[in-house]
């Protein structure tokens, strides 16, 4: 048991300081904390005691803190400010390509990271798909199990980031 004390004192530490954090809204919070975790444990519980030690606790609740924020898609919303469809629908195939590491991402993805981000789905989320695709934003990727699917374009990849670089 002592040799999991190290963890629990890092979990404890590191909820402590979230618990604290003004600028990341209560919904986010939870996001937040779980990718604390993941990071922490990154695979499964027989591996914890062979993890590598970090410099210092604070750097790894800093690190924590940043990588999800800026890989958590309500975060991602939250930084960007989108609130019109066409452009959340950019920002998700934006975090599952970028952040996710997707070679194409199909409908029901896109549709997957509303749900994560807690935020109703648009009624008709293809219209917005074509939209972007209009814009220049999307293109077509290799269909996934028969399925269509989306990656950015150059143009929409530069769009995304100069509005995260921007803040809105």
């Amino acid at each position: 048991m002592t040799e999991y004390k190290e963890y629990f004192d890092k979990i404890k530490e590191f909820k402590k300081s979230l618990d604290a954090e003004s600028e990341i809204e209560a919904s986010n919070k939870d996001i937040v904390f779980k990718s604390f975790l993941d990071n922490l444990f990154k695979g499964t519980v027989q591996q914890v005691p062979i993890l590598k030690e970090r410099e210092s606790k604070q750097q790894l609740q800093q690190e924590s803190f940043t990588q999800s924020d800026d890989q958590a898609f309500a975060g991602l919303i939250n930084k960007t400010k989108f609130n019109q469809h066409p452009d959340i629908v950019l920002l998700a195939i934006y975090y599952l390509v970028k952040c996710k590491n997707y070679t194409g991402v199909t409908l029901s993805e896109i549709e997957e990271q509303y749900r994560s981000a807690l935020i109703k789905k648009s009624s008709n989320t293809r219209m917005f798909i074509n939209v972007n695709k209009k814009k220049g934003y999307i293109m077509d990727a290799e269909p996934k199990e028969d399925k269509s699917a989306w990656v950015l374009t150059r143009d929409g990849l530069n769009y995304i980031e100069e509005v995260l670089a921007n803040g809105s």
